[in-house]
């Protein structure tokens, strides 16, 4: 999410925490304009539409008008995929150093 002005953290926590996001993780990214917000992963719901939700709740709430850079989802294939190609990796580190 992108503010006008300075992101209050804080402020943002809250507003999720009255949206239903109480497990949410806010934190800034690169500047104190852009904030990162972290959620699980919600089966019963659209992502986009969780995106949506979120970016109204912040609107409503801040005399700023806030803007949605970007929506991005790792789903447990991507998980997996990083499982095996870690143990790939030690694997292969493991023979190189015997050998």
């Amino acid at each position: 999410m992108s503010f006008q002005q300075p992101a209050d953290l804080a402020q943002v926590r809250q507003t999720l925490s009255q949206a239903g996001y109480n497990d949410a993780v806010v934190q800034l990214f690169g500047t104190s304009r852009d904030v990162l917000i972290r959620i699980p992963l919600q089966l019963d719901k659209d992502q986009a539409e969780v995106g949506q939700a979120i970016l109204t709740a912040l609107n409503a709430d801040n005399t700023a008008s806030v803007e949605m850079r970007r929506i991005e989802f790792v789903g447990p294939s991507v998980g997996e995929e990083l499982k095996n190609d870690g143990g790939l990796a030690m694997l292969i580190a493991l023979l190189g150093i015997l050998v």
